[in-house]
């Protein structure tokens, strides 16, 4: 362990609910600080949750935004989630629909593939829970890689009754939101191309 990692270790014990020392979130706070100026991302991500967990400060999503972004500028990327969610209060619909090509973009960089596939599922299902109407070239791709992570984790025996009916329902709004976008580009197709079939094929 670097003496990065050893700073934010520290920090993160004494968020634990074992901490046993006087020191609070402030010095947690402080420690994650220090990390993240001496180039640790993940520090950057930590805070960035705590401003969004209204746990240890007033939330603020807009403070959360800017860690979240220093904790991916130094190519740290476990705040895609808490950086969605952000959009997805704020309602910055243009912001939240450019996140799951974000996080694709930076698929070969997660060193577990299961974390990615969560991550980009629960993006997906954010977007879709505002009608954001992703490509449906997105859609499809997402739905390929995501439907199959999703299964898996509804037949997991270490999933809760609570979270299969959560990827269930991220499941049923992929396959929804799938069979929208192919619909409403049939029918715009169909507009954009009906009467030069029609004049070439017949009726």
């Amino acid at each position: 362990m670097n003496p990065l990692e050893k700073l934010v270790k520290k920090a993160n014990d004494i968020l634990s609910e074992t901490n046993e020392t006087f020191e609070d979130w402030r010095d947690a706070l402080s420690l994650y600080e220090t990390a993240g100026g001496l180039g640790s991302g993940d520090a950057y991500a930590h805070i960035a949750d705590m401003y969004i967990s209204g746990k240890y400060m007033k939330i603020n999503y807009e403070k959360s935004i800017a860690y979240c972004k220093k904790s991916i500028h130094l190519e740290s990327y476990i705040s895609f989630v808490t950086l969605s969610i952000c959009y997805y209060k704020l309602d910055e619909l243009d912001s939240l629909k450019k996140m799951p090509q974000l996080i694709k973009s930076h698929e070969k960089n997660f060193l577990d593939g299961e974390i990615y596939l969560e991550e980009l599922t629960f993006i997906t299902h954010l977007c879709l829970m505002k009608n954001i109407e992703l490509p449906i070239y997105m859609l499809n791709e997402i739905s390929k890689v995501g439907s199959q992570y999703l299964f898996r984790m509804i037949k997991s025996r270490d999933s809760t009754t609570e979270e299969r009916g959560i990827f269930l329902e991220r499941l049923g709004k992929m396959e929804k939101a799938l069979g929208y976008a192919v619909k409403k580009e049939s029918t715009r197709l169909a507009g954009e191309y009906g009467e030069e079939v029609t004049s070439e094929y017949g009726k």
